[in-house]
């Protein structure tokens, strides 16, 4: 148990740079504006990401989040919380074809040189 509780201290200490909390917000914002979506990404499903991004940042040893870590969990985090429209259900459109859709839609933000 003592474990766990200092993996969740390590995991909350790990520092998400301000371009990249914009970056998860560009990517929530543009879930709910997609054509293909009904209902985008939610609050909490934005927390889930920033919390998930931190978790694997602390996992792979480093004290922050990169643009990478958000690319790589993007799918699995909001592919269960993506509606889609009738229309793009008929046409073949999946969560994973949007979620594509939305990495290539926005930037991905470059980190300051440390």
């Amino acid at each position: 148990v003592a474990q766990v509780s200092e993996l969740q201290k390590q995991v909350v200490n790990v520092h998400v740079d301000q371009s990249v909390l914009d970056y998860i917000s560009s990517l929530v914002e543009a879930s709910r504006s997609h054509s293909n979506v009904r209902i985008g990404v939610s609050p909490r499903g934005t927390l889930a990401l920033y919390k998930s991004t931190q978790a694997l940042a602390a996992i792979r040893g480093r004290d922050y989040v990169i643009p990478e870590d958000v690319k790589e969990l993007c799918r699995p985090v909001f592919a269960k919380r993506l509606i889609l429209t009738g229309q793009a259900t008929i046409r073949g459109a999946t969560g994973e074809n949007v979620i594509d859709s939305l990495l290539d839609s926005v930037s991905t933000p470059t980190l300051p040189e440390e």
